[in-house]
């Protein structure tokens, strides 16, 4: 129930976050219509609320995150084989550290940030958090 509710919630804020920058963001966005870009969750990561990263921007990584490990772990229940891990994030890690993660991502690459959001967060947590080459 309560994850029901935080979901309900993200999406929320992820289109009220959505909604508003989108008409300032570049016509390459179009590849993606029915996603999220870089360019949106730039902005959406953009500021910072006393020094942490906006609800929206944490919540979205974190799903992005969360549906990474969900799908690994239904293909593995499922006697799928889910190949090798490439993002190995470490106990004590928190939300607002994988956003910032994240918005130094987006800093350093702007030349990604028209591609889809959510594989832009994979690489990033990817980059900052390799699995070892055993896993």
């Amino acid at each position: 129930m309560y994850k029901t509710i935080l979901y309900l919630i993200i999406l929320g804020l992820l289109a009220a976050a959505d909604d508003a920058p989108a008409q300032s963001l570049s016509s390459r966005d179009s590849a993606y219509p029915n996603y999220l870009t870089g360019n949106a969750l730039w902005l959406a990561c953009g500021q910072t609320v006393d020094g942490n990263p906006p609800d929206a921007c944490a919540f979205y990584v974190a799903g992005v995150s969360d549906g990474y490990s969900t799908t690994r772990l239904a293909q593995i229940t499922s006697h799928i084989d889910p190949g090798p891990r490439t993002v190995c994030i470490p106990a004590g890690v928190s939300g607002d550290q994988l956003a910032d993660v994240v918005r130094k991502y987006l800093s350093i690459y702007p030349e990604i940030r028209h591609d889809y959001a959510g594989l832009i967060v994979l690489s990033a947590l990817r980059a900052a958090f390799p699995c070892p080459t055993s896993q």
